[in-house]
């Protein structure tokens, strides 16, 4: 078996915590051989917290003061000598040793921690502390342990990523750098579950197998670049990130694991998840209950073509969408993310019509301001005058867009009234001059539009418009894709509304936010007008991925926990606490604050403010500003939302309205 010597070239530099990550991600015992002073809370008791049901092999010596260890034997009339231990006891198991300070911290006027190191014939690594000074100490310390024959599988560094430093050492002294810790302010056992690296580099040895973890190391290390060092430098050389322009944005936080409304950097800071990692994660990050449906299914069955072929699970999530949609639907179409589930819609309504001989319904009906994706079709019924220009000339071109009229708190009563009767007599018009016998539909994001900034109307205006469509027989497609699944503070927003939408396509927070699914729901009539004997008729469309079992098991899981849970009281408690925060921000800026509502978990407010241009300056500078605080949210040019997970703690929640309101005085908001 191969033990481990782990020492420093001072104290306090990371010994424990290298110790506990190598014995988390390779199942080695611990064994602290000397322990002087803080008995009561020892590095063994460190250990067993951060690594749980660890073996550990209790101190060979303890002293009660927190001193160099020949000062505190002197404090107990004690002399320690090389005969005082006995490593034979460890010949039966892997264990991490871990000494006291550094390589020369004395034992007594005779004996140095060196001199343990020697006598107990075990394979060493060194602790480096990684700050300036670094590459002096490292050679001292390892110029040393060479002098004495000691054998060093290498160094490991902890603290500032110096990698030049780290060059240097390495280069300079022919030793090994095997990996880099950053700095963790929180160490915990779930921070250093999370650290890749070490799982990487152990968890090709297995416990019993009789392989030096010093030959292990060093291959790998001469291999591969250690996974823990310049992740974001990796990143950006090969990474082509969406909705980024890295002329602007060159640097990424790089996020190792998630726990309810945090994520956890590389560094162990939490992160609070303030927007749902883009409105997907519906109770918190890394769900116990949907972990355990994924794991269930994933050794159950993985995946299977779904055309001309099904499966328990895509059965059941269709079974449960249409109970929770009962009367209005009748037809599932799976698909694999938000554009997808639009394209289907629009698709399948154009088909419907070429089945139906009415091949003159080609034109559509949409919202200004709308957004339904970055697919051709979706693209084509989405309004953006910027980011969709490069590619106009291929888009369709017999959309008609309709004013969108925004309410908010503070919207008066008289601009509501114009903006609303403008948007229908537009409507009324457009219908007229091109004749409803050649539309084919309208589409729709009920109650709010998400990218375009979180734009609010008013329930009565989308009753009228529904009622307008029905009367001329238009079919309209709901796309819900961010609304669903209680957005909005009801499953779906539809069900604020007295018209139901013929088609309905959801998204985003059906799995839980853990894998990617969507789904369209069709009404029988139009189901049936694909229904023949004839495969023209068919709706050829698909995708590799369509119904995938182990994302379904995710959506019937997450669906599950809606409807048996509190997920409504969870929702309007957050709705109570970020009214509270829109009251705070009134009375803090007064008129700088402007367009604000909040709507089942989402908060929304608008800034005064000079930055005040869609996508240049503000949202990156707002963004930036919040991050220092360890909140991850995307301001909407000039606006701010909130969307947090439906379990997140109140209290916390709370925190953070604070750190935005320290934020904004920050940048003289």
């Amino acid at each position: 078996m191969t033990n481990i010597f782990i020492t420093a070239t001072d104290t306090d530099v990371g010994k424990t915590t290298i110790s506990a990550l190598l014995c988390l991600h390779y199942g080695c015992s611990y064994h602290k051989v000397i322990q002087s002073g803080d008995l009561e809370n020892s590095d063994s008791m460190t250990i067993s917290q951060l690594v749980p049901n660890v073996k550990i092999y209790p101190e060979q010596i303890k002293l009660k003061k927190s001193l160099s260890p020949n000062l505190s034997a002197e404090f107990e009339n004690k002399e320690i000598s090389l005969s005082d231990f006995n490593f034979d006891l460890l010949s039966q198991d892997n264990v991490i040793i871990e000494g006291v300070g550094g390589i020369l911290v004395p034992l007594s006027d005779k004996l140095d921690i060196i001199d343990l190191i020697e006598y107990s014939g075990m394979v060493t690594l060194l602790v480096v502390p990684s700050r300036l000074g670094m590459i002096n100490q490292a050679r001292m310390a390892l110029n040393l342990l060479k002098n004495r024959n000691i054998n060093i599988i290498g160094f490991v560094t902890n603290g500032e990523y110096r990698p030049d430093d780290f060059n240097v050492i390495s280069r300079l002294t022919d030793t090994n750098h095997l990996f880099h810790i950053p700095t963790m302010k929180i160490i915990n056992h779930e921070s250093l579950k999370s650290l890749k690296i070490p799982t990487d580099l152990f968890c090709s040895i297995e416990k019993n197998e009789h392989l030096g973890i010093c030959k292990k190391i060093s291959e790998y290390n001469t291999n591969n670049q250690l996974l823990c060092l310049n992740l974001c430098e990796r990143d950006s050389k090969m990474i082509w990130h969406p909705y980024t322009q890295h002329g602007i944005e060159s640097e990424f936080k790089c996020f190792i694991s998630g726990s309810g409304s945090f994520l956890i950097d590389e560094e162990g800071n939490k992160w609070l998840d303030l927007i749902s990692s883009w409105w997907v994660i519906t109770f918190g990050h890394c769900d116990k209950k949907l972990s355990e449906a994924i794991t269930k299914q994933v050794k159950t069955l993985d995946h299977i073509v779904f055309a001309g072929y099904t499966h328990e699970p895509a059965i059941k999530l269709a079974e449960m969408l249409l109970d929770l949609n009962s009367q209005y639907f009748h037809k599932v179409f799976y698909s694999d993310n938000g554009s997808t589930a639009i394209e289907v819609a629009l698709k399948a309504v154009i088909h419907y019509y070429q089945n139906r001989g009415q091949r003159n319904r080609i034109s559509w009906l949409a919202l200004e301001g709308g957004y339904h994706g970055d697919t051709f079709g979706a693209m084509s019924v989405g309004y953006s005058s910027n980011y969709f220009k490069p590619y106009y000339e291929f888009l369709f071109q017999k959309i008609h867009f309709i004013p969108y009229p925004e309410s908010y708190d503070d919207t008066t009563e008289e601009q509501w009234q114009i903006d609303c009767e403008l948007s229908l007599n537009k409507a009324k018009y457009i219908i007229s001059f091109i004749g409803k016998e050649n539309i084919a539909g309208m589409i729709i994001e009920p109650l709010i539009q998400g990218a375009s900034g979180m734009r609010q109307t008013r329930p009565e205006f989308l009753n009228k418009l529904l009622s307008i469509c029905k009367d001329n027989e238009i079919i309209v497609i709901f796309d819900e894709i961010f609304t669903g699944f209680g957005r909005t503070g009801t499953l779906f927003a539809y069900q604020q509304l007295k018209y139901i939408p013929d088609i309905l396509c959801l998204s985003k927070g059906i799995t839980g936010g853990v894998l990617p699914l969507s789904v369209t729901l069709f009404p029988q009539y139009i189901y049936d007008a694909f229904v023949s004997d004839n495969i023209s008729t068919a709706f050829i469309h698909g995708h590799s991925f369509t119904a995938n079992p182990i994302s379904c098991s995710a959506a019937i899981a997450n669906l599950s926990r809606i409807n048996s849970e509190n997920t409504f009281a969870l929702i309007q408690k957050i709705n109570d606490a970020n009214s509270a925060f829109i009251l705070e921000l009134k009375k803090k800026f007064e008129d700088r604050i402007y367009n604000y509502f909040t709507k089942g978990p989402l908060c929304v407010f608008s800034l005064k403010d000079k930055y005040e241009n869609y996508g240049l300056n503000f949202n990156i500078i707002i963004k930036k500003c919040l991050e220092r605080k360890y909140l991850i949210i995307r301001p909407l040019g000039n606006r701010i939302y909130l969307l947090p997970p439906y379990e997140i703690d109140i209290e916390t929640l709370q925190q953070a309205h604070k750190l935005i309101i320290e934020a904004l005085f920050e940048l003289n908001i």
